[in-house]
């Protein structure tokens, strides 16, 4: 049997977190969550994920600086960008980073765990 693939959840919104984990786990996933990049980079070097959902503004960094401290890390980590501000500015800078990704939180549950797959396979 094969192992669930492993998501990272980085935002600092508890209430959003804690539907993305509920929500993902019921869809097969093992899910770890993190409230700021401090504790989301130290949560990714531990738990290994397959992917991470980065928020793009944390109360300790910018997404940015984090996305470029796990790739520093891991060059070849699969992240997406999600973010309540989306702009056409900020998904180009994004997307020359590298990102698997970039989405907006408006788009809903069912986008996101489409997004999700496309990033995974």
């Amino acid at each position: 049997m094969t192992p669930p693939r492993k998501i990272l959840i980085v935002d600092d919104s508890g209430v959003l977190r804690e539907l993305l984990q509920d929500a993902l786990s019921s869809n097969g996933y093992a899910v770890r969550g993190a409230p700021d990049g401090e504790s989301g980079f130290a949560a990714f070097q531990d738990f290994k994920p397959d992917l991470v959902l980065l928020d793009r503004e944390l109360p300790d960094a910018a997404g940015s600086d984090v996305f470029k401290r796990i790739r520093a890390h891991e060059p070849t980590a699969k992240v997406i960008v999600f973010t309540g501000h989306a702009d056409a500015d900020g998904e180009r800078k994004y997307r020359s980073l590298g990102v698997a990704g970039f989405f907006s939180k408006s788009l809903g549950l069912a986008a996101l765990l489409g997004a999700i797959k496309q990033a995974l396979s």
